[in-house]
């Protein structure tokens, strides 16, 4: 349902990725934390690589991207991006 509402798209769109170190972009960030939420309630970010490790994440997220980039830090970068940005407004937009 995110890929077919385009979620990730909208959300690359509005909020542009400033660092090109990996392929993490803020809508996948995004999509990848719902996948967490579904399977892994009130877990902490630090335990997002322990999630994907033994999950397809290519397949679930795009090509090129694995585990070890779904870290903390790429987490709290995207997150602090759409908190300056104001979520209520990213998400009210549309």
């Amino acid at each position: 349902m995110f890929d077919t509402l385009e979620i990730g798209q909208y959300i690359d769109e509005v909020i542009p990725k400033s660092r090109c170190h990996h392929p993490i972009t803020r809508g996948t960030a995004v999509k990848a934390l719902s996948l967490n939420g579904l399977g892994y309630n009130e877990g902490r970010l630090s335990l997002m690589p322990n999630f994907f490790e033994d999950r397809a994440t290519e397949r679930l997220l795009g090509k090129g991207i694995k585990p070890e980039y779904l870290h903390e830090y790429v987490f709290g970068e995207r997150l602090g991006a759409i908190t300056a940005y104001g979520p209520t407004r990213l998400f009210t937009l549309r």
